[in-house]
């Protein structure tokens, strides 16, 4: 039997101070191999959906299992740990880290994972190369465009090869040729090493690719 590349079963998130849960009671399942939309309006949700499956936040109710490993009965350290071998995250702004050059941020990511330094390197420069800013490898990301980082961070995020993969509008911040460049980037991860993604979009260009769509609204997922 095989088992799910992530699971959601009743997984509910409430903010302080919120009145309504952000998440409600959402069941999900992502196959391995499987790339999954998830879809809706914003402050719908999405986010802290990924958030949860990440194992950033932890579910106030419900469970969350990547790969098997119920990830939301881990401690921070645990979770954390599954998540960089396990896992790659594109977050909806890059998030990289501002000291470090792409290169360095792209390598980094895939040393935190297991990989050796040389090779990590190097596997990181043909990512960038890939994606079409080999050239900066050298630059810092205040010293690019807001394109650019997001194209470095789907590089950190696929680096290792991840298992799961989950992205917040990957393409948003980017124009249309370079968003297939990205798109193609994905795509390749699924056909040479199984990823399973959950991404989060607006992008009709990002549904097409996907072999399913779900649709959240007001924390919940849609019948």
């Amino acid at each position: 039997m095989t088992v799910a590349a992530l699971e959601l079963a009743q997984a509910s998130y409430s903010y302080p101070r919120q009145e309504a849960p952000a998440v409600d009671r959402v069941d999900l399942v992502v196959e391995p191999g499987e790339r999954v939309a998830l879809v809706g309006p914003s402050g719908c949700g999405k986010s802290t959906v990924l958030l949860l499956a990440a194992g950033i936040l932890v579910p106030s109710a419900g469970l969350v299992a990547v790969g098997g490993v119920t990830v939301s009965g881990l401690d921070a350290a645990k979770r954390s740990r599954h998540r960089r071998e396990s896992m790659g995250v594109v977050f909806q702004f890059g998030e990289l880290v501002a000291e470090l050059t792409l290169l360095d941020n792209v390598a980094l990511a895939g040393e935190l994972s297991g990989i050796r330094r040389r090779q990590a390197r190097a596997v990181a420069r043909e990512s960038l190369d890939r994606l079409g800013i080999g050239e900066l490898a050298n630059r810092y990301p205040g010293q690019v465009s807001g394109g650019q980082a997001q194209r470095c961070a789907v590089a950190r995020a696929t680096v290792h090869r991840p298992a799961l993969l989950l992205a917040d509008e990957p393409t948003g911040a980017v124009d249309r040729a370079n968003g297939t460049v990205i798109l193609d980037e994905l795509d390749r991860s699924v056909l040479e090493v199984g990823t399973a993604m959950l991404i989060a979009t607006h992008d009709p260009d990002v549904v097409s690719r996907c072999d399913r769509q779900l649709v959240l609204r007001d924390g919940r997922i849609s019948p």
